[in-house]
């Protein structure tokens, strides 16, 4: 077979930011599937730390080329059109194949495809590079609509003993019985072998490069004799094949660079499992399956025919209050290489719509030179727009651009969650921190909350956070803005009957403040004197290598902190803070020094340095950890692995850190006010319906104003959730219990309120 190999390697221009690390995760969700605690072979997520861009340059140097340039050269680039997050380390085995297909958008003449590898475990483990064209009747529009998760869809079988399965991936190395049909596609898309050496592909030895400054590899079509010609409107594919001999599934990974999708249409992956995706030899999943992630690979066009007007720069608008008039602009510009026509754009069209593109609105876009704009009219609270520009040429070319989607931010929920990171979706985020996502959260004892991202900004930050009591912020592996300003204004602006109560956990605070990590003084009047009890910062990044769990010990009976301690005694535990098992990244948790006004709530054990307080003044209480409470975990011998460990628990599996805080700052969930005036005593009722399946309500009595707890305890004694922990004034009140994760059996519920002690018992029935 022809190998001969002229590689072109380059590297993408990156913003000139320190790496500090990076690190593997053990499996992270872009698409808030899962969450997996054990390493998978296929897909590893890395995360950022220490401001480490995972934003490269979009731009791509197509130099040097093999042959003449016909027309104009362009790059088709998913990373370059749609931006995001490449820092999906997506696997391959011996025998899989991962496809990623491109619609021309003139006719072209394919000169280099190329590609960012991840991970190649084993040196000298080769791939083959193979172009396919769409067919079949299979039309862009279907693959784009394929998703939003992952899809079964077909095979070919072999009786060739090299394919254990008995399955390929293409019919040219089949049997000839035809394609095994099991998706919403009629037929296999990937129809014509357009550039593989007599169907083998080229093959080549990846070499790895980081998520942060990835180095494409390309390969000049040039190199086995020809270059594939595709027309407009066609469908081409680059089809990657493992050339690895050890078909167990599992060595020799070879991973590439890819970006997680969450919305349907989308540019779908395609991925062969020669021995099967599920389980290493499964046959119900030996198959063609289309992936929620797209593969980083990448094709450099010498573009000969006319093309439509190219969109580029198109404003990207964020979630926001206002309910103004939002002005959207773009560069458009037009060439025919061809020469048909002198080339031009003869209208340009601003699409919006507030059903998610069912139906668009039309607004004409103005022209200065080669930049269009026009304005989207005001929306009111709660509603969502999508918008799309459309540019026509004077050849009739149509292009439109990539779908946005904004929304107007209203408050429904009590608490705000500023999720102030870009490791996880919003919806995952809210599943380990915090609870009310729309899937079942990780973390215990969920609260319903509204969300402001990052990405939302800091302008607006103020105005949404003083629509609330209670904020809870977490800036994971390393905050992506600086929101100390907005929570200084925030906490300045409590009052009787605007308390307002503000926590923050971030394991990097002190380096995203000077970009030093150096020790930070602060001063009355400052943000972190002040509100959040910090006297100095430092010395900070007590532990910086991946891999390194520190202990952290509680403080007994304490509000925040005091359910480690009592989960520790009875479990005989102690807690970690361990984010590259928990949550992929490298721990930085820092030291601080208490003012004389804050309380510690957490340390290290290991050299008694105060990494958590909490602090209060008149209508404020907030709360600071220096580490991400997210990546902690109960252990009771280290000397083993996580999974080996027979107590090992997660820490967001025993305790919701958020809801303690916001319990201590007077939150409290599902409290109804039955009677306001005062009764003559304290007492707690028996609790109706009993027995109950699987909710019941708890009636209780309360004389004075007092801090209350209502507890649910097991038959042995151990507490299991928190229903009441805040301060109530005189009245009768009424609280539901939904006991539908609990099992069968006998409770206990306990009320103490100043001097005031009741229990009862109850029975759930299932």
């Amino acid at each position: 077979m022809f190998k001969k190999l002229f590689t072109v390697t380059f590297l993408l221009l990156c913003f000139s930011l320190m790496v500090y690390a990076q690190e593997k995760s053990v499996l992270k969700p872009v698409g808030s599937a899962y969450i997996s605690k054990h390493n998978s072979p296929e897909i590893i997520v890395e995360q950022p730390t220490k401001g480490a861009t995972i934003y490269p340059s979009s731009r791509i140097s197509n130099f040097p080329l093999p042959s003449a340039v016909l027309g104009t050269i362009d790059t088709l680039s998913y990373r370059k059109s749609l931006g995001g997050n490449w820092n999906t380390n997506f696997g391959m085995f011996a025998g899989d194949y991962m496809v990623q297909w491109y619609e021309a958008p003139a006719d072209l003449i394919i000169k280099q495809v190329g590609f960012t590898t991840s991970d190649n475990a084993t040196a000298g483990t080769e791939v083959a590079i193979k172009l396919y064209k769409v067919g079949n009747g299979i039309t862009l529009n279907n693959l784009k609509n394929v998703g939003p998760s992952a899809r079964r869809h077909g095979n070919f079988k072999s009786a060739d003993p090299a394919y254990a399965l008995g399955v390929v991936g293409f019919e040219d190395e089949s049997d000839g019985s035809g394609y095994n049909n099991q998706g919403n596609l009629t037929a296999f898309p990937f129809a014509e072998d357009i550039w593989s050496d007599a169907g083998f592909g080229l093959t080549i030895e990846p070499v790895v490069s980081p998520f942060t400054a990835p180095v494409y590899q390309f390969i000049n079509m040039t190199d086995l004799g020809s270059e594939p010609q595709v027309n407009r409107g066609e469908v081409f594919a680059i089809v990657i094949k493992h050339n690895g001999l050890n078909f167990d599934g599992a060595s020799d990974r070879i991973g590439f660079w890819s970006k997680g999708t969450t919305v349907n249409p989308d540019f779908y992956g395609w991925k062969f499992y020669a021995t099967g995706r599920n389980a290493f030899g499964d046959t119900a999943s030996a198959y063609w399956y289309s992936r929620e992630y797209t593969w980083d690979f990448v094709a450099v066009v010498d573009l000969v025919g006319d093309r439509p007007p190219v969109i580029s720069g198109v404003t990207a608008l964020s979630t926001t209050l206002s309910t103004n008039p939002r002005a959207v602009a773009a560069t458009i510009t037009d060439d025919n290489p061809s020469g048909s026509t002198p080339g031009g754009v003869s209208a340009a069209v601003l699409q919006w719509s507030t059903d998610a593109g069912a139906t668009w609105n039309d607004v004409a876009m103005t022209a200065a030179g080669d930049i269009y704009s026009a304005d989207i009219p005001g929306q009111s609270p709660g509603i969502s727009v999508t918008y799309r520009i459309t540019a026509t040429d004077d050849n009739n070319g149509t292009s439109v651009s990539a779908p946005i989607s904004y929304s107007i931010f209203q408050k429904t929920k009590d608490v705000l969650f500023l999720y102030n990171s870009t490791n996880f979706t919003a919806n995952t985020a809210r599943r380990l921190y915090i609870g009310g996502s729309t899937n079942t959260p990780y973390i215990v004892d969920p609260v319903e909350n509204d969300i402001w991202l990052a990405s939302y900004g800091t302008a607006e930050a103020l105005d949404v956070m003083s629509l609330y009591k209670w904020v809870i912020q977490v800036d994971g592996s390393y905050p992506s803005q600086d929101f100390s300003d907005a929570a200084k204004a925030y906490l300045d602006g409590a009052t009787a009957g605007n308390e307002r109560n503000y926590f923050l956990s971030s394991q990097d605070y002190g380096c995203l403040l000077n970009g030093t990590c150096a020790d930070i003084t602060f001063v009355a009047g400052d943000f972190q004197y002040d509100y959040l009890g910090v006297e100095k910062l430092g010395p900070q990044d007590l532990t910086f290598t991946a891999g390194v769990k520190v202990e952290v010990a509680p403080v007994a009976a304490d509000p925040l902190s005091g359910w480690v301690s009592t989960y520790n005694t009875d479990s005989s535990v102690t807690y970690f803070f361990d984010p590259t098992y928990e949550l992929g990244f490298t721990g930085y948790i820092d030291a601080m020094t208490p003012t004389s006004s804050a309380t510690p709530i957490f340390t290290r054990t290991n050299g008694g340095e105060v990494v958590g307080v909490r602090n209060e003044g008149a209508n404020w209480k907030t709360g600071f950890l220096a580490f991400d409470y997210a990546a902690t975990n109960f252990r009771s011998d280290t000397s083993l692995s996580q999974s080996a460990d027979p107590k090992y628990n997660w820490g967001i599996w025993v305790a919701n850190q958020a809801r303690k805080f916001l319990e201590w700052a007077g939150f409290t969930t599902g409290i109804e006010t039955v009677n306001p005036n005062v009764p003559d005593k304290f007492s707690l009722s028996q609790n109706y319906p009993n027995p109950f399946n699987p909710t019941t309500n708890i009636r209780f009595d309360i004389q004075k104003t007092s801090q209350v707890e209502l507890k649910i305890y097991d038959v042995l004694g151990k507490e299991v959730q928190t229903l009441v922990n805040s301060q109530l004034s005189p009245g009768t009140y009424n609280v539901n219990f939904d006991a539908a994760k609990f099992a069968t059996g006998v409770y206990f519920y306990t009320i103490k309120a100043g001097d005031f002690v009741s229990t009862k018992k109850m029975m759930l029935i299932k």
